[in-house]
């Protein structure tokens, strides 16, 4: 049952795990406010807020875009064998 189930819930799960990775901190990953507010405080110091803002972008997009791929990984793997409808 869960193989089915996991298949119809990956894409749910992959929105949420998105959602989840900008609000918050979670499970050992910064999320998006933390991060945004260390670039602030590292801005104020230093007076140069373009550096620690566009390493804050970097950061955050190669974590969301790590996630992404792995959930595509998992969503190839779950819908391996049905087929689609035309």
């Amino acid at each position: 049952m869960i193989p089915q189930v996991l298949r119809l819930a990956l894409p749910g799960l992959a929105n949420v795990w998105q959602l989840l990775l900008k609000e918050v901190a979670l499970a050992s990953l910064v999320g998006l406010e933390d991060l945004m507010r260390s670039a602030r405080v590292a801005s104020g110091s230093t007076r140069e807020p373009f550096t620690f803002y566009f390493s804050t972008l970097i950061i955050f997009w190669l974590i969301a875009l790590k996630s992404g791929f792995w959930f595509e990984r998992a969503e190839k793997w779950a819908n391996k064998g049905v087929r689609r409808a035309a």
